[in-house]
């Protein structure tokens, strides 16, 4: 027997789904090009870092302000990118 959602998905709009192709194409670049230079903990932490920001940002509502709890979930999503790194180096 299936669930049904309360929550109806919306398509994404050009803006969002450009905004996504860029923060993936700047998130990868960064990332490979310091863990080419020998720094991949702070490649991955800004692959992280620049996916939270590309994230919120493409959802973001226009006047809308950047706050606190915005904050901690860029940070988070940066930390789990990271720690999943290590997690996968040393397996």
């Amino acid at each position: 027997m299936a669930m049904k959602s309360n929550c109806e998905s919306k398509p994404l709009t050009k803006r969002q789904l450009l905004i996504h192709i860029l923060d993936m194409a700047i998130a990868f670049t960064v990332s490979i090009y310091l863990t080419n230079q020998g720094h991949p903990i702070i490649g991955w932490f800004f692959f992280g870092l620049i996916l939270g920001i590309g994230n919120l940002y493409a959802y973001k509502k226009p006047g809308e302000r950047w706050n606190i709890v915005n904050i901690i979930f860029i940070l988070v999503i940066a930390l789990i990118t990271t720690s999943l790194f290590n997690l996968l180096k040393m397996g």
